[in-house]
Order: C-alpha cells, then sequence, then structure tokens
C-alpha cells in the first residue's frame, strides 16, 4: 500500500515509451502497453491482499487506510501542499475495476483496431487514460485529484475524437470535453471553498472531512462546496442535465466505449461522491438532490432505451441508468450498495460493449434494423452479450441481480417508498430494452442478407475477453456473501468489506419481498420484450402507431440535445454578440480608442498656442492684458 505510486508510474512509462519509439517498434509496441497494464493489475491484487491483511490484524470498522505522501508546495508561513497516495477499502475496488478492465480492453483492442494507421498512438492514449484514473482513484488531497480529473478529460476527448477525420467524431468530442467542463468549473469552485473554510486551509481529503464532520465548516460554505463538488461529478459521470455528451461519445473506436463506461471516466464521478460522501452526509438537502438527479437519470435513461437504433448508443443508455442507480444508492447513504453495483457494472458493461464491437467487427454494420439472425454466425459473441443482456437487466444469480438488490434494500432501510418504488418501475422497462437489442440482433431473420452472408466470430483476442467478463458477470456478485468473501481473504462478503466509515460495515442479508419483486419485475419485461420483439415485431410497429409523438420523442431523446441547441443560439450565442458589442463599442472604442482620441484632439487643439513665435505671443498678452482690464473695470463698477 505504501508504494502504491508505482500504479500509475507503468502505464505512464508506457505512454512515454510509446510516444516516442512506437513507430519503430514490431506491432507499434502494442505488448508494451499491454504488459504494462497486466503488471499494474497484478500488482493491484498484491495490495488488495495488503488491505486484506491490514484488515484483519486492525478488524473489521478499523482500519483507516494507509497515508503517505511527499512535500510539493511549500511557501514558508503561506502555503504547504503535500503530494501522496491514500488506499483504502473503495480506492481498492476502484484499482479492481479500472486495470483488469483496461487489460481486457488492450488485449481486446490487438484484433479490433488492427491495421489501424495510428495503431501505436492508440495505445499511448489509453495507456495515458488509464494512468491518470488510477492517479485520481490514489490521489490523497483534492488538487492532486483536480489534475487528474481534468487529464482524463482531456484523455477521454483525445479517444472519443480518435476518428477525427470525421465530422460526427470531431464534434462529439468537442461536446463531451465542453459539457464535462460545465461541471468541472463547479469542482474546482467547490475545492477551492473547502481549501479556503478548512482551519489549517488544506487541500488533504481526510482533513477536509474530519473537519466537516466536526463542524469545522460553515455550514452555508459547505453546503455551496457540496453542490459544487456534485456538479463536477455529475458532469464526468453524466447525470442529468450533463448526461448529453454520453450517447455521443459512441464515436469513438468501441474498445474506448468500454474502457470510458466501464472503469475509466463516467464512474470518476460515484467516486468522488462515495470518496467524499461523509461531507456531503452532513448536507441532508444535497443528499436528497443526489438522490433525486440519480432517480431522473435512471428513469429517462430507460426509457429512451426503448427506442434506439444504434447498438452502441442502446449499450450507452444502460450505462446512464446504471449510473443513475449508483447515484441513487449514494443519495441514501449506501456506500457499500453503490460500489457494489459498480464492481458488478464494471464487468457486465466492458462485455456487453465489446461484445458490440465484435458485432460491428464482424458485419460493418451497428444499426439493429440491419442486422438480425447472427447467433449462428457468431457462437461466442452472441451468448457473451446474453450474459451482458441478462446481468444488465437484473436477472437472478448474475451480478447485476445481487448489485441492483442492495440498492432496493438500501432505499428500504433509507425508508424511502417513493424512490424504492420507482426504481422497481425501472426494473422492467431496463429488461425490455436489453432484451429489444439482443432479439433484433442476434435472434430472428436477417434484415440484410448480404451483412448476414458476411458475418464471422471474431478473432481469438477479441473472444477470450469476452468469455472472461462473461465469466466474471456470472458470477462475481457473489461476493456478497460471507462464504465468497472468506475464501477470497476478507473478514466478510463484499459489503463489511466496502462500507460507509461514518456509520459502519454494513451487512448482507436477502429480503425476500424485494428479491421476489426484483425478480418479477425483470422477468416481466424479459417477457414483454420477446413479446413485443420477436419474430416480425409486429406488436412493436403496431404500438409505434398507436402513438408516434411517444415514440418519436423516446427516439429523440425528448429533445433535449434539441433544447440546448435553442438555447445556445438564442440566448448564449445572443448574449455572446451583446459582449462582443460591448467590448468593442464601450471598452475599445470608447474607452481605449477614445482616451487616445481625446488626447490627440487636445494635442491638436493646444498646438495653436505654442507657436514658438514672439509676435504671437505678444499679441496674447496684450489680449489677456485688455481681457483682465475689461473685467476688472466691469467688476467696479
Amino acid at each position: 500500500m505504501d508504494d502504491a505510486w508505482v500504479l500509475p508510474a507503468i502505464p505512464v512509462a508506457t505512454f512515454v515509451i510509446l510516444l516516442l519509439v512506437s513507430q519503430y517498434l514490431p506491432r507499434k509496441g502494442d505488448y508494451i502497453a499491454i504488459a504494462g497494464m497486466l503488471a499494474a493489475f497484478a500488482l493491484t491484487m498484491v495490495i488488495t491482499y495488503d488491505v486484506f491483511d491490514a484488515i484483519n490484524e486492525a478488524g473489521v470498522g478499523e482500519f483507516e487506510g494507509v497515508h503517505r505522501s511527499w512535500e510539493w508546495i511549500d511557501i514558508p508561513g503561506y502555503l504547504y501542499i503535500e503530494m501522496g497516495t491514500y488506499v483504502d477499502q473503495i480506492t481498492v475496488v476502484m484499482l479492481i475495476c479500472v486495470t483488469f478492465v483496461a487489460s481486457m480492453v488492450m488485449i481486446y483492442s490487438t484484433g479490433y483496431m488492427h491495421g489501424d494507421r495510428r495503431y501505436g498512438w492508440f495505445y499511448a492514449i489509453v495507456s495515458l487514460f488509464t494512468a491518470s484514473m488510477l492517479a485520481l482513484v490514489l490521489a490523497d488531497n483534492l488538487l492532486m485529484l483536480y489534475f487528474a480529473w481534468e487529464l482524463v478529460g482531456l484523455c477521454s476527448m483525445l479517444l472519443i475524437g480518435y476518428y477525427n477525420d470525421k465530422q460526427s467524431a470531431a464534434e462529439a468530442s468537442k461536446k463531451a470535453f465542453i459539457t464535462t467542463r460545465v461541471g468541472d468549473v463547479g469542482l474546482l469552485i467547490g475545492i477551492m471553498i473547502l481549501f479556503w473554510q478548512t482551519p489549517e486551509h488544506t487541500f488533504n481529503i481526510q482533513e477536509i472531512l474530519h473537519a466537516a464532520e466536526e463542524g469545522e465548516i460553515n455550514h452555508t460554505w459547505l453546503t455551496a462546496a457540496a453542490l459544487c463538488l456534485f456538479a463536477g461529478a455529475a458532469g464526468k459521470s453524466a447525470q442529468f442535465p450533463l448526461h448529453v455528451w454520453l450517447p455521443d461519445a459512441m464515436e469513438g473506436p468501441t474498445p474506448v466505449s468500454a474502457l470510458i463506461h466501464a472503469a475509466t471516466m463516467v464512474v470518476a464521478g460515484v467516486y468522488l461522491v462515495a470518496r467524499m460522501l461523509p461531507l456531503f452526509e452532513v448536507v441532508p438537502d444535497v443528499m436528497d438532490l443526489i438522490l433525486v438527479i440519480g432517480l431522473i437519470t435512471t428513469v429517462m435513461a430507460a426509457l429512451i432505451g426503448l427506442a434506439q437504433r444504434d447498438i452502441k448508443r442502446v449499450v450507452a443508455y444502460s450505462t446512464l441508468n446504471s449510473l443513475g442507480l449508483m447515484f441513487v444508492a449514494l443519495g441514501v447513504g449506501a456506500v457499500g450498495a453503490a460500489m457494489l453495483y459498480l464492481l458488478a457494472h464494471a464487468f457486465f458493461k466492458a462485455l456487453l460493449f465489446l461484445a458490440c464491437g465484435s458485432v460491428i467487427h464482424a458485419t460493418e454494420e451497428q444499426e439493429v434494423d440491419k442486422l438480425g439472425g447472427l447467433w449462428g454466425k457468431l457462437p461466442i459473441t452472441a451468448p457473451a452479450f446474453l450474459v451482458g443482456m441478462l446481468a444488465m437487466a437484473g436477472l437472478v444469480p448474475l451480478s447485476g441481480f445481487w448489485a441492483k438488490d442492495e440498492i432496493l434494500v438500501g432505499l428500504d432501510h433509507a425508508g424511502n417508498t417513493g424512490a424504492l418504488w420507482l426504481v422497481v418501475l425501472t426494473l422492467p422497462i431496463t429488461a425490455m430494452y436489453m432484451a429489444r437489442v439482443f432479439i433484433l440482433t442476434f435472434l430472428g431473420e436477417p434484415k440484410d442478407e448480404h451483412v448476414h452472408e458476411h458475418a464471422h466470430e471474431s478473432a481469438t483476442t477479441m473472444t477470450v475477453p469476452l468469455i472472461i467478463l462473461a465469466l466474471l458477470a456470472v458470477f462475481g456478485g457473489f461476493v456478497v456473501f460471507e462464504q465468497v468473501g472468506e475464501a477470497l481473504g476478507m473478514e466478510s462478503g463484499f459489503l463489511g468489506f466496502v462500507y460507509n466509515l461514518h456509520h459502519g460495515p454494513e451487512e448482507f442479508h436477502i429480503d425476500w419481498t424485494l428479491s421476489i419483486i426484483s425478480v418479477a419485475a425483470v422477468g416481466l419485461g424479459l417477457g414483454l420484450g420477446w413479446f413485443f420483439w420477436s419474430g416480425a415485431a409486429k406488436p412493436a410497429k403496431v404500438a409505434g402507431d398507436f402513438s408516434p409523438f411517444g415514440y418519436k420523442l423516446l427516439l429523440n431523446r425528448f429533445y433535449i440535445d434539441e433544447l440546448y441547441q435553442i438555447i445556445i443560439d438564442k440566448v448564449v450565442l445572443a448574449f455572446g454578440l451583446f459582449i462582443a458589442w460591448f467590448d468593442r463599442a464601450v471598452v475599445n472604442d470608447s474607452g481605449v480608442n477614445g482616451t487616445g482620441d481625446v488626447t490627440n484632439l487636445g494635442g491638436r487643439e493646444l498646438k495653436y498656442f505654442q507657436t514658438g513665435k514672439l509676435p504671437n505671443y505678444a499679441l496674447a498678452v496684450v489680449v489677456g492684458v485688455i481681457v483682465i482690464a475689461i473685467v476688472a473695470f466691469g467688476y467696479r463698477t
């Protein structure tokens, strides 16, 4: 744990090597990036078992993490900042997700990206992307976290816009960068408020959390800081209303989509809220806001997913759905449930995206209206996608079931019945749109014979990661059981390992009522999905014809993007034109140039009084004497 700084250092080193010499290396040096990431994963497992040993030695609930820091900035009497790492249970979960999924994505990419003209550059940026996320997770202070946070955003922009010769990819990368910047401004303001308001003027996360819990920070400023931090988290994790960038991020290579959605950028916001949760819990109104935003995102994404035609876009909205659920759990303080869902989501979401990539690689098509009948053509990809789909839907006993079930239990324990039933209502909708995309892609008759004829299973380097991820999507959720946790080296199950230090360890138990309701809801959704879209999908067509407006509303994502475009065109740009006019007419022409013009005019007029000729000066004296005499005479009379 003391040497955890090595983890981000390894992919940084591979980034530098590939950036400088990849063009001279065999296979552009992809094996260097893969070896570096596998080494980082192996060291992560070493750190994990080091944490297990520390917890076993200290006792459950007593281990408070390991902190190691170095002097960063020292201005005597004014400012002192340290840079370091902090490792605890939440850190370990994030490290496992990032390093494992990145390893799978890199191995998979050797087949998917083979022959790409910028193959070495791709691996270099993926390495830097992963290093940035690892640095973000390990940061012991908010300033270092913010630097890594922005580097994650930069790398995501480069990868989303990887195919920069396509206008749509360039626009998507800019959209992602600018949208997330809105939240990032809030994050920076929040960090500055906390630094200013803490008694020691510190960026250290643990010291800030302690000050917040002890009431050492003014409540008004603490509320403002919490809102700003959540704005940053909402931007990175694509929560409403800053969610619009994520579906368009599909323009990047599919392995990039898997990395962004499963292990890096979008889960950074979840991690930030989980890490700072003791601070948020001091401000109940902000906790309520987190819950409400999570609910809106969950419901909205589930509905929109029903009508999307692009296979990757459907999976993207399933990510929004899942992220919303994680924020719902955090909104009621169920950090263990949120982190369990994050772990399970990393497995089945990476599986879904990589399976989508296998479909696209095999067919060169990603519109479900042109697919169909691929089950026999893709004997590995199709079952893998089925496993990911069922895990995402939450079918028992796959990993998604245990994770969603714990979120329902967390809502029930919090006494928030309204939120609980709203989440339950989204379960059949989620199952429906996941069933829809599977049926339209792999079952039934081919919709385009040419596409079907040329379809083929992907290379081994692509299918092996699918198999590994499918196994984890099936069995990964069993870590909630105490016996499984003990077998892995933990004192208890996952919830006893990852817990909210403010409340203590969480215990896993099955709420049979909620579990039965959950399974029934998922089963209903899968049944409805089969009813509407199997065969010729006549019921779905009838439903679409019955409410064309409703179908278009979902297909066009509630026209939120169009609304934002109107606001930009009619308000933002209009305000920009006013500012431009004010800058030109008032600041430049009047303030800057006007001052010069007045000075110039004064000089031109004064030059007539400074001719350098004695007769002119004598005349001025005579005129002056006469004027003075007249004035004096008039005054005396």
